[in-house]
């Protein structure tokens, strides 16, 4: 049986708090990072990483500043409206520091010890040091915080479960699975695509 609407109608004809919200123009997703303890063998460098959100945000090519406007899980510290900045690293907006007495300090780094909605985030030790890559998937939501922490092992691991059961994934099918966001009740589809520009792991 073949539906009459398509996808933007049946997005027009959902209640508008119930759909996927952009970001004001002024604002922007910052990463808080927390540096993982790793083996002298691995090439790269871990992080937990959390997206805090940025206003009025200012930048160039080289850093990036703007008003805190929402609270940070690994910077506890940090107060909603205090001027906060870094650089860029990749396609992420890294926080470094914070605006006090008219001064930059560096960020005081104190995580909860449960409850923690973070991504894994990896750089090259040696070499492309800039090349900050997430290895989750973010929410489909644009002013939504969370990541899903589900990797790409994990991902495939779950598509090998259903094509020993399915035929037809064994058959050239692309597969994908749909999660919920716990936050914001936005799904979305993960595929293969979804781990283009990510760190698989």
């Amino acid at each position: 049986m073949q539906s009459s609407y398509d996808y933007p109608m049946i997005v027009s004809l959902t209640p508008k708090e119930l759909c996927p919200q952009p970001l004001p123009d002024d604002c922007a997703w910052a990463i808080v990072l927390l540096e993982l303890p790793t083996a002298d063998d691995m090439p790269q460098r871990a992080f937990f990483g959390e997206r805090v959100l940025v206003e009025r945000l200012a930048e160039g090519t080289a850093s990036w500043s703007g008003h805190l406007a929402s609270q940070s899980q690994l910077a506890p510290t940090l107060r909603v409206g205090e001027i906060v900045g870094g650089r860029p690293f990749n396609r992420h907006r890294v926080c470094e520091g914070v605006v006090r007495d008219n001064r930059v300090t560096a960020l005081t780094l104190d995580p909860p010890s449960s409850g923690l909605d973070v991504a894994t985030f990896l750089v090259p030790k040696a070499g492309a040091t800039h090349m900050l890559q997430c290895a989750s998937v973010e929410c489909a939501n644009p002013s939504c915080a969370h990541y899903f922490s589900l990797t790409h092992s994990q991902f495939t691991e779950q598509l090998n479960a259903v094509a020993a059961t399915v035929p037809q994934y064994g058959n050239g099918a692309s597969g994908y699975l749909i999660a919920k966001c716990e936050l914001c009740q936005t799904s979305k589809v993960i595929d293969e695509k979804a781990f283009a520009t990510l760190f698989k792991i």
